[in-house]
């Protein structure tokens, strides 16, 4: 191209020429599309329009070009071009690693060799406007000019598609393509690829204890798909792997503990055939485990001459569970079974045993949970029963001597020496004492004495007046005289006299 310009201003003024210099224009512009068709045939394209002369042949090779800054036809601008449309210096080694091939189709869509579709509306960027057909667009990158068309107007006649080489985001979403032949890049309306965990759901088992039923969804959108769903329970038991998450996956946790489960979903993407999937909160579980339990059993002595006991089992129902009853073993050959809770926690039953001895009595609970019954490890408790002799009193049996006291003090035995009467004697009051009680006693009599006379007048005074006294009184309350109007008067009075003193 450089020597027909030559050519063109040496003889700018022959208009015979002008003519003819035309058709040789059109005829070296004609050559130069057959080139490029012929590149695009044969993979090599080494005329200017290129980005890369001459092309690349690996993802390595390219990055190697694209780190030396050297297009291979007069240009130091790989770098700065290349980063424009999405390759950055932090994607070199990506790309020189895991770029992937495929070809820019002339229908405009980018797609692997496997057919995955990973771009529309394909367009590539090269260094000469007149490469790119009519309608071609102008980028300007670091104050150069670019020219760029959609791929069926840059792609020659008859070429179909162009090998590229394809980098791929971390969700498979296609980042930077550029062709093989010419290192031009190639570009469009990308394919948005995407995986997501949306949920990780777990339902009780009914009749299993503890046990749960998990199941998982995700997201997906483009090129991806889901793999596998890994679940791992949280309670150091080994994960299990499904393809389908739909499908339960059971387990049944055996151990106490607070646990999250989890499920790890892998998807397959471009770039990525097995791309773990970030982890969500959606995607785990709080399981809490609490199996139902027996907290203790107490043997307490109800009544210890028949050597009957109260046995009381106290329940721990656990999560989920309802405490519907217990069987007791007495440890003597009997049982009592399907005793009733006497609360949501605990049952009680009684026992006499027919001997004494050492007995180790126990206690199997029944649950229910999830509809199923469930039993807990068995609660023991040690009785000891004595048989016990009868006591006339606390601490002496019967029989013993001290069941019949001294009938003159109690805390002796009838027989003992000791138990005799006490021995009557005065106190020793002194003189005084003795003066002060007999003029109690002498002054207490004469009021006796007065009232028994003043009743006995009294009575014969009443006896008169109704004329049923043997003796003819006359007025016996009269004190001085009680005989006036008698015959027994004068000898009453000569007593009296006779009496005074």
């Amino acid at each position: 191209m450089r020597s027909v310009s030559h050519v063109f201003h040496k003889n700018s003024k022959k208009l015979s020429f002008v003519a003819g210099l035309a058709v040789a224009v059109v005829g070296i512009l004609g050559s130069a599309a057959f080139t490029a068709n012929k590149a695009g045939a044969t993979g090599v394209d080494c005329d200017n329009n290129s980005i890369i002369k001459c092309g690349y042949t690996t993802p390595s090779n390219f990055i190697s070009k694209v780190k030396a800054n050297s297009s291979g036809n007069g240009h130091n601008d790989l770098q700065a071009v290349y980063n424009y449309y999405g390759l950055s210096a932090a994607d070199y080694n990506n790309f020189a690693a895991h770029a992937l091939p495929g070809k820019a189709m002339r229908n405009g869509d980018i797609v692997l060799n496997d057919g995955t579709k990973v771009a529309t509306g394909g367009k590539s960027i090269g260094r000469i406007a007149s490469y790119h057909g009519t309608g071609y667009f102008t980028q300007p990158i670091n104050g150069v000019n670019y020219y760029g068309n959609v791929v069926d107007k840059t792609f020659s006649s008859g070429v179909q598609s162009i090998p590229v080489y394809i980098l791929f985001d971390s969700t498979g979403t296609m980042k930077f393509a550029v062709m093989t032949s010419c290192g031009n890049p190639s570009f469009g309306t990308v394919v948005k690829t995407s995986a997501a965990c949306s949920v990780l759901n777990s339902a009780p088992v009914r009749g299993q204890p503890n046990t749960y039923d998990f199941t998982a969804a995700a997201a997906h959108t483009g090129n991806a798909t889901i793999k596998t769903y890994v679940y791992d329970f949280g309670d150091g038991s080994p994960t299990i792997t499904t393809t389908d998450g739909s499908k339960p996956v059971r387990h049944a946790y055996s151990k106490m503990g607070n646990w999250t489960a989890s499920v790890t979903v892998y998807a397959s993407v471009p770039g990525n055939s097995n791309m773990k999937l970030p982890s969500v909160s959606m995607c785990t579980k709080k399981i809490t485990v609490e199996m139902p339990a027996c907290v203790q059993l107490v043997g307490a002595i109800l009544d210890k001459h028949k050597m009957e006991y109260t046995f009381t089992v106290t329940a721990k129902p656990g999560t989920g569970a309802t405490f519907t009853g217990a069987d007791f073993d007495f440890g003597d050959g009997l049982t009592q079974t399907g005793v009733k809770p006497a609360s949501a926690t605990t049952a009680t039953v009684t026992h006499s045993y027919a001997e004494a001895g050492h007995y180790d009595a126990g206690a199997i609970l029944h649950f229910n949970m999830n509809g199923a019954d469930v039993t807990a490890p068995t609660c023991k408790a040690l009785v000891t029963p004595e048989t016990v002799t009868p006591e006339c009193k606390p601490g002496v049996p019967v029989g013993s001597a001290e069941c019949t006291p001294c009938q003159y003090d109690s805390s002796l035995p009838s027989d003992s020496p000791k138990c005799v009467p006490p021995t009557s004697e005065l106190p020793n009051t002194g003189a005084g004492n003795t003066i002060a009680i007999f003029a109690v006693v002498m002054i207490g009599g004469f009021l006796v004495y007065r009232q028994l006379l003043f009743k006995k007048h009294r009575a014969a005074f009443a006896a008169a007046e109704q004329g049923t006294s043997p003796l003819p009184l006359g007025d016996p309350l009269n004190q001085e005289a009680p005989l006036a109007g008698t015959p027994l008067q004068a000898k009453s009075k000569s007593l009296r006299r006779r009496r005074l003193f």
